[in-house]
């Protein structure tokens, strides 16, 4: 496996996190190798995650059974 995805699987997986589903796009940048667009993804998410809080969005409607 190449260092930028080994680097960005710890990342999404660490600290006790599960990974469900996630998708990166080169964009306009088509030339890009897997490990170039590892490393762009972890330089972009590297803060953030480590203050995510895990609290999706609740539509404040009651539950109900069909």
């Amino acid at each position: 496996m190449a260092k930028g995805m080994e680097k960005l699987q710890a990342l999404l997986t660490g600290n006790g996190r599960g990974l469900v589903n996630v998708k990166f796009f080169p964009g306009m940048g088509r030339g890009l190798t897997e490990d170039q667009l590892a490393e762009a993804a972890c330089d972009l998410l590297g803060g953030d995650l480590n203050e995510f809080v895990d609290n999706p969005p609740r539509s404040g409607v009651p539950k109900s059974s069909l």
